[in-house]
């Protein structure tokens, strides 16, 4: 990837050894790989849940890169089961976030 497109370029869907089976990507690390490679935003997209958002979002703003808090959950349509992730644009859509991924939690079982 050219130096122009790798700059403009976001990373959306990260998920952390909080995504139970699925992440191992550790926040110190992604902190680190960050601050080394000047990574301007960096998106948390766990899934079904928001354990880390906090220790990401602290971690990454120290590293100079901007933390997007979001979450993947389950959701279904009909016959139609699957993951929507989500973003929070600001603390109303991060409070959104967090009623929506406790109903997906509850309501999965």
């Amino acid at each position: 990837m050219s130096e122009s497109h790798s700059q403009n370029f976001n990373h959306l869907k990260i998920h952390t050894q909080y995504s139970i089976c699925e992440g191992a990507a550790r926040i110190d690390d992604l902190q680190e790989y960050s601050k080394k490679n000047k990574i301007k935003t960096l998106g948390l997209c766990d899934t079904s849940n928001l354990c880390g958002a906090l220790e990401f979002a602290e971690k990454i703003a120290k590293s100079g890169t901007q933390p997007i808090i979001g979450t993947q959950i389950n959701f279904k349509i009909g016959e139609t089961i699957g993951l929507l992730p989500l973003f929070a644009l600001n603390e109303v859509g991060y409070k959104n976030i967090i009623e929506l991924s406790s109903l997906s939690y509850l309501k999965k079982r």
